[in-house]
């Protein structure tokens, strides 16, 4: 039984990365605060990845290698699934390559600009009229 709810999990999460894939739901930090996530241009960096363009890939996102790299790591090396060493390391990387991109590229380099039409600034607009 345990198998078949993996299964049914895994499908599950297969169907909503492709959703996020094709773009149908935009990112939610972004959506809301009109500030680029850390993960913001992973999606382009996969499309431009899957249509052989291995730099514009790198520039829409420099870790884009980095969930596939983690995934097969922990499959292999299942003891790194509860390694705060791991954790620590992954999240340092994200954190640094995300302040370096907001510093070099915000706001004015796709894809990390600001979405002038997020939740929160609209409600602030709607607000002070």
């Amino acid at each position: 039984m345990v198998s078949k709810n993996k299964l049914y999990i895994g499908i599950a999460l297969l169907l909503l990365a492709g959703l996020f894939f094709i773009g149908l739901f935009p990112c939610g930090i972004r959506a809301l605060t009109g500030f680029p996530c850390a993960s913001c241009g992973m999606t382009r960096a996969y499309k431009a990845l899957l249509a052989g363009d291995p730099g514009l890939a790198f520039r829409m996102h420099p870790l884009f290698w980095l969930p596939p790299a983690i995934a097969v790591l922990c499959y292999f090396k299942r003891t790194l699934l509860t390694n705060k060493w791991f954790w620590i390391a992954v999240v340092t990387l994200v954190v640094a390559v995300y302040i370096a991109r907001m510093v070099l590229l915000f706001p004015e380099t796709e894809p990390m600009t600001y979405y002038e039409q997020n939740v929160l600034q609209t409600l602030w607009k709607g607000f002070i009229k």
